[in-house]
């Protein structure tokens, strides 16, 4: 629990035999949390953990327990809305010695290892920092939007907003039989697009591109497959900010957050150039200068957060304006 822990908390549980990555990780990890609250002001007021384990195995003096984490947050300020942690799968291995217990690797994702693995303290806070200065731009910026070449069969209709933050609440911390789960290549979620999608689906009344091309924007309700656009990052920035067929269609202000309102769509690089991760803007509660007041849902990792949680990594608003038929 942050704020509670002591230098070198980490001994207290790990082992003289533990996986040392796991250790670096997990204290990258907690400075990087650190970070995020000293830099936000993210004091909290209740913590609260619920695990629900699936396997525990016992071999001698060595133990393979599965557990599945979900976790509430509240803080002191009022207008910063609950996160929620949900579905986040613990693999931990422990070995028993003379004084107990001990970790020796636990593999998980949550939303901080997503951001900082493979990445040096220092660009992970100098990521943190410039996302500190772009929230705090007292003027708004001038934005010349897109002009559109709309192809005399198709009509421009109003996005609706309300349908797409309805799904993103009730399917944030779930996946929805009616679609699928889009895992990567090692059977581990990356579903993050996927549900972003089926949210501005709901948004458009359930209108997509026609099925004709790999990098526009449908899924196929028969084989529960989606396009590129549909479940890449990267495919559906490049999709929405140059539609001009079926389907919603909209500009980025990169991290500019401004413009944004409840069923728009804030997409994430790791790196400069390297896509990581979208999520569907819920609700803000606030000024828009202030990330932790712009609340967002996700998948992979599932749940609730505020976009002050993705600090490590670089943001660009999608501006969804409305969606073609």
């Amino acid at each position: 629990m942050v704020g509670l822990k002591s230098t070198g908390y980490i001994d207290s549980f790990s082992s003289t035999t533990s996986d040392p990555s796991w250790i670096t990780l997990e204290e990258l990890r907690s400075k990087t949390i650190d970070k995020i609250n000293a830099s936000f002001y993210l004091p909290y007021d209740t913590y609260k953990i619920g695990l629900v384990f699936s396997e525990v195995t016992i071999e001698g003096n060595n133990a393979h327990v599965v557990l599945e984490e979900n976790a509430t947050v509240t803080f002191k300020d009022p207008t910063i809305l609950p996160i929620k942690f949900s579905k986040i799968i613990h693999e931990l291995l422990l070995r028993e010695d003379p004084k107990g217990w001990h970790v020796i690797n636990d593999i998980y994702q949550d939303v901080i290892t997503m951001q900082i693995e493979n990445r040096s303290e220092s660009e992970i806070f100098s990521t943190i920092e410039k996302n500190v200065l772009s929230q705090s731009k007292d003027l708004d910026i001038p934005i010349s939007l897109p002009i559109y070449d709309q192809p005399t069969n198709f009509v421009n209709l109003t996005y609706n907003r309300a349908a797409a933050v309805n799904y993103a609440n009730e399917w944030a911390e779930d996946v929805n039989d009616a679609y699928w789960e889009e895992l990567d290549e090692y059977g581990n979620s990356n579903d993050c697009t996927n549900f972003v999608s089926q949210a501005v689906y709901a948004g458009t009344n359930q209108v997509m591109s026609t099925p004709n091309d790999y990098y526009k924007w449908y899924f196929d309700a028969y084989t529960k497959t989606g396009s590129y656009a549909w479940i890449n990052v990267g495919g559906f920035y490049d999709f929405l900010t140059s539609n001009t067929g079926r389907g919603p269609i909209g500009y980025s202000t990169g991290s500019y957050m401004c413009y944004l309102s409840g069923g728009d769509v804030i997409v994430m690089q790791k790196t400069f150039g390297v896509w990581k991760h979208a999520v569907m803007v819920t609700s803000l509660t606030g000024s828009c200068h202030d990330h932790t007041k712009i609340q967002v849902a996700s998948h992979s990792v599932f749940g609730f957060y505020n976009l002050a949680y993705f600090s490590p990594s670089y943001f660009f608003a999608l501006n969804i304006t409305g969606y073609n038929n």
